[in-house]
């Protein structure tokens, strides 16, 4: 069961004080120093982080936008969250450029820069293939799936900066021989152009994610309608972050 976590870097007392930075900017050291603003982040994740427009204004809302508003609140400070791809937001964190993130997974590697709340969501991942194409991956386990992945030379999209849950699965896009066969991108949204345009064989997502986004796409786009068929029904369940879940049993998969 992997879990999906808060973390923030050093420049934010009161939450979780991360490691100091080895070469800290002018900018991260006066914010450190003592600040009322709350420096955050976000790129498109529906339902978690997304804009909705509200009587025609364009409103930034979500699951971990109210969380880490609803922080910021407690803490009696402002909170900016500008977009930002979430590679980049990690990078910001590492060398104080930002305070904090939302829906992140705890690594080793960012154990170096940030502190992680108690973990606040389980989910499920999914790989995403063409409408009929799954029949073609019967696989049942991790490393059925890898294997699969080799020997059809399977064209992966990922997020990149994600650290996914399963071990082997970020050695193979971490392996440099494997670089044509893993597309990075930033968003969901990406992947699933990606996806329509033949670049990729099929991308790791998020379940709800996955399905809101291809449920949610605006009714003046017809060739977007279709791809909500294509996620909701022809994804494959990689494995929940909650045993009690129907589809327990099945290979887990990844996480950001």
């Amino acid at each position: 069961m992997l879990s999906w976590l808060v973390f923030a870097s050093l420049s934010l007392a009161g939450i979780a004080a991360g490691q100091t930075p080895e070469a800290p900017t002018a900018e991260s050291a006066a914010h450190a120093a003592g600040s009322s603003h709350l420096r955050g982040g976000w790129y498109p994740w529906d339902p978690y982080q997304y804009r909705e427009y509200r009587h025609g204004v364009s409103i930034l809302t979500g699951f971990d936008v109210e969380i880490e508003r609803a922080l910021a609140r407690i803490m009696r400070v402002e909170i900016s969250l500008p977009p930002m791809p979430w590679e980049e937001h990690l990078a910001a964190l590492a060398d104080g450029r930002a305070d904090i993130a939302s829906g992140a997974t705890a690594s080793e590697e960012r154990s170096a820069f940030a502190y992680v709340s108690k973990s606040y969501r389980t989910e499920t991942d999914v790989l995403i293939v063409p409408k009929g194409a799954g029949r073609r991956y019967p696989f049942r386990t991790v490393e059925q799936m890898l294997d699969t992945f080799a020997k059809q030379r399977f064209r992966l999209g990922v997020i990149a900066g994600y650290a996914y849950a399963d071990a082997r699965v970020n050695a193979l896009i971490a392996e440099p021989a494997n670089r044509d066969q893993i597309i990075a991108v930033a968003s969901d949204a990406d992947n699933l152009q990606n996806l329509l345009d033949g670049v990729i064989n099929g991308f790791l997502a998020d379940r709800v994610a996955a399905k809101h986004h291809g449920l949610a796409q605006q009714a003046s786009r017809p060739h977007r309608r279709a791809s909500a068929a294509l996620l909701d029904r022809h994804s494959f369940s990689c494995e929940p972050r909650n045993a009690d879940a129907a589809d327990a049993g099945a290979p887990q998969c990844g996480d950001r």
